[in-house]
């Protein structure tokens, strides 16, 4: 016999339709029946359109007619099947998960020792204990495998959890199984249950080797602070990745602590005052080309000092790299090189000039207008001037070579006034000056400066004793016309300068061929 829901369901179809997982046993049932007063089996039905369904069954025993029979009430249980399937099945995939993550998974309670409800193979495999040992060493509590010392901070994140309901993440050490501590990463979060239970639920990663690690590098850096420390030049070590700087002790005795609060190196390099102006450019430009890896060597520069004076210094970078080839560190040791340089330069100043008159002398003169030949363009218009003194030797034989220093000094004064910074002025013999004048507009301009340049000695005349009857006369040789390098255009110029003497003296003559 069968319902008319049952009917509905099922169809028409034979009682072999009922099946389960394992062949019904009846005896088996009638004994239960016959034990409890009931019996009960999970069923599996083949609806009429050829699906399943799941039913539970409840079993009872009747009589009727001397004779005995089974009636049973189904139950629809294919959504509860399927949801313990789906748990059954969650609960194997989260083992797998848990026993395969390098670390642990951990459930425990919220209370005072943070009791143990669930134990991962994983968290037994870091710390060497078994989960039966973890109960009879520590009584199941995670607090109590907490190192002492760090027992209070773990408790202190639990009750943040508490109060901000998110993920906290926190290292601390627990016991390991061969007598010592292992080093965790904890991530954690309160999570409550569907019966209003409050849960803690834990990953945890052994970072036992990688503390280790950092501790080194700890005592790396204390070790290298203490040489640097100790060092006998200023030292600064830009940290690029933390964007953080170190300035050594006698760093701070040579330039002062003003510069402590800088952490962009390049950005301190520009705002300051700490480097030169004149310097801050080419300072700027050799830092980012050794970081880029296209420049080495050491770089010279002026660097203020304590007292508020800029002295010159050699910077010597070393740049440290990660495996990736990317600049983490540059630590730039400082000497200073003020003294020495100065001293370089007055050598190369008396080398360059002439040691009467302060003008370049003939060498240096040479070279630099062949450079600025060599560099110019075919429109571009340059002007050489080659003056004499008119009946100089008179000056030296009545009035004495003194005398004659004085009115060369004094011509090589009055030149230099009459040009411009970047025009060369130089004195090439006793009493004959090159002037090579830049970037003339016209011949006319040259004609211009030669005419002022004759009206010099007039007012020499005028205002000293000693220079009674002294003239010059100039020769005048223009670029490109009269040639393209220092030679040609000197031999040109100076011809000029004989036809103006030549011409009665105080006077000047533009080259022509």
């Amino acid at each position: 016999y069968r319902n008319g829901e049952i009917t509905s369901l099922l169809g028409n179809r034979p009682r072999s339709v009922l099946r389960g997982d394992e062949p019904i046993d009846w005896k088996k049932v009638r004994s239960e029946i016959k034990e409890n007063g009931n019996a009960t089996r999970e069923l599996r039905l083949i609806k009429k359109d050829g699906h399943h369904i799941w039913m539970q069954y409840r079993m009872y025993i009747i009589k009727k007619n001397g004779h005995e029979y089974f009636m049973g009430i189904a139950n629809d249980i294919t959504l509860k099947r399927r949801s313990h399937n789906e748990t059954r099945e969650q609960a194997r995939e989260l083992k797998a998960l848990s026993e395969n993550i390098p670390g642990g998974v951990l459930r425990f309670k919220n209370d005072d020792k943070l009791t143990f409800a669930f134990i991962s193979e994983g968290f037994c495999r870091i710390t060497g204990y078994t989960r039966d040992e973890i109960k009879e060493n520590f009584c199941s509590s995670l607090l109590n495998m907490v190192y002492k010392d760090d027992r209070a901070m773990l408790r202190e994140h639990v009750r943040k959890q508490e109060e901000k309901s998110e993920t906290i993440e926190i290292t601390y050490r627990i016991s390991a199984k061969h007598g010592g501590f292992i080093w965790v990463m904890d991530k954690f979060r309160l999570i409550t249950d569907y019966d209003g239970k409050v849960w803690l639920y834990s990953v945890l990663i052994d970072i036992t080797n990688a503390k280790k690690a950092e501790d080194a590098l700890a005592e790396s850096e204390a070790r290298y602070r203490l040489i640097l420390d100790y060092a006998s030049d200023p030292v600064l070590d830009v940290d690029i990745k933390n964007s953080k700087l170190y300035f050594s002790p006698v760093f701070y005795s040579k330039f002062g602590k003003s510069h402590r609060n800088i952490t962009d190196l390049a950005e301190g390099l520009r705002t300051t005052s700490f480097v030169h102006p004149d310097d801050k450019e080419h300072l700027s430009v050799k830092l980012r080309e050794i970081l880029n890896g296209g420049g080495n060597g050491d770089i010279e520069c002026r660097l203020k000092d304590i007292y508020g004076k800029y002295i010159w210094c050699n910077i010597h970078p070393t740049i440290l790299r990660n495996r990736q080839g990317t600049p983490t560190r540059i630590i730039l040791l400082i000497s200073d090189i003020d003294k020495h340089k100065k001293e370089t330069q007055l050598l190369r100043s008396r080398a360059e000039h002439d040691l009467l008159t302060g003008l370049y002398n003939r060498v240096t003169v040479t070279g630099m207008i062949d450079t600025i030949l060599s560099e110019s363009k075919p429109a571009d218009r340059h002007a050489m001037f080659v003056i004499d003194i008119d009946n100089f030797k008179n000056v030296n034989d009545t009035m004495g070579h003194l005398c004659g220093d004085r009115l060369i000094v004094e011509t090589a004064a009055l030149l230099q006034k009459q040009f411009r910074s970047d025009d060369v002025v130089g004195r090439i013999g006793g009493d004959e000056f090159v002037v090579f004048m830049k970037n003339i507009k016209s011949a006319a301009m040259a004609e211009n400066k030669a005419k002022r340049i004759c009206g010099l000695f007039h007012s020499i005349k005028k205002t000293s004793a000693h220079a009674c009857g002294i003239s010059g006369s100039v020769g005048v040789a223009l670029f490109p016309r009269d040639g393209d390098n220092y030679e040609e255009i000197f031999q040109k110029a100076d011809h000029a300068m004989y036809e103006a003497k030549n011409n009665g003296k105080d006077n000047y003559h533009i080259y022509s061929a």
